[in-house]
């Protein structure tokens, strides 16, 4: 896979926010941190957020991740996030992502059932691998209890200190204010079959798996003179809390599973012939 497609900046439009520009910006509203898992039946994508699918498909999945703009509050966790400075690897000063913990889980119910029989490869960003640090793990395919699997405990951690998600030329203790742009990064990549079923299904990017007070994502800016590093480490507890309150810290984007439009015919031919049995009953 090239470097392009692992690694897509994407400079935020910040007039399209509703703020003029980083620096001063105003507060709003919002996750912190949005990770979307997409899809694609093809290893090249394009990968999007809903995929066309039937039993025996093979579908590629890309984890991305975006931060939020600066001036972003967010009342479950009492504060905003002041200050971005490019993401300098783990030389300071830096900001951006260093670890996000995920688990890729689908309901036994789903008409669609997906089956995971390896881990999530993570990928080189910005001077960085996710999956890298001490403590990392592709996750463990898990049983779902039809016969399929899960895949749980998905732990990105980069080298420690090592940070990404905020493009721009690194700048100097006391500048507070440089060229940053935030990013959207693929940080794992990986595989799983379309193992039964018709319909649709959704595959669910969440914290399956991890217990009470885990650290599942650690997110670092720069206070207003850029002179100290505010550090957000985000926990199990919190994330819980924030989504039972509809203010999600973390906003987990799933991907969606369709039928293929050959099966939506099939079905549709099915169905009529159903209704002029009927009609001649």
């Amino acid at each position: 896979m090239s470097a392009a497609s692992i690694k897509r900046f994407a400079a935020v439009a910040l007039a399209a926010a509703g703020v003029a520009g980083l620096a001063g910006s105003t507060a709003s509203a919002a996750p912190f941190l949005t990770a979307r898992l997409l899809g694609s039946t093809s290893a090249g994508g394009p990968f999007t957020s809903s995929v066309s699918a039937s039993a025996g498909s093979t579908v590629f999945y890309q984890v991305q991740i975006t931060l939020a703009p600066q001036g972003t509050s967010n009342a479950q966790t009492g504060t905003s996030i002041v200050n971005w400075v490019p993401s300098n690897g783990s030389t300071s000063p830096t900001a951006g992502l260093q670890s996000l913990l995920f688990s890729l889980t689908q309901s036994s119910g789903d008409g669609l059932q997906t089956n995971f029989s390896t881990g999530a490869a993570g990928t080189s960003t910005g001077g960085g691998t996710w999956g890298a640090g001490v403590g990392s793990t592709t996750g463990t395919p898990t049983a779902r209890g039809n016969g399929n699997n899960n895949l749980i405990n998905v732990r990105l951690f980069r080298e420690s200190g090592n940070f990404d998600g905020v493009a721009g030329t690194p700048v100097a203790t006391g500048e507070a204010t440089g060229s940053e742009s935030l990013e959207t990064l693929t940080i794992a990549t990986g595989s799983f079959t379309v193992a039964s079923g018709s319909g649709s299904g959704t595959v669910n990017l969440d914290l399956t798996g991890f217990t009470a007070g885990q650290i599942i994502a650690a997110i670092r800016w720069r206070d207003a003179g850029n002179t100290s590093s505010i550090n957000l480490n985000h926990t199990t507890n919190a994330q819980n809390a924030s989504v039972t309150a509809g203010d999600p810290i973390i906003a987990f984007q799933p991907l969606q599973l369709v039928p293929e439009p050959a099966t939506l015919g099939l079905l549709g031919v099915a169905g009529l012939g159903l209704l002029a049995r009927r009609r001649r009953a």
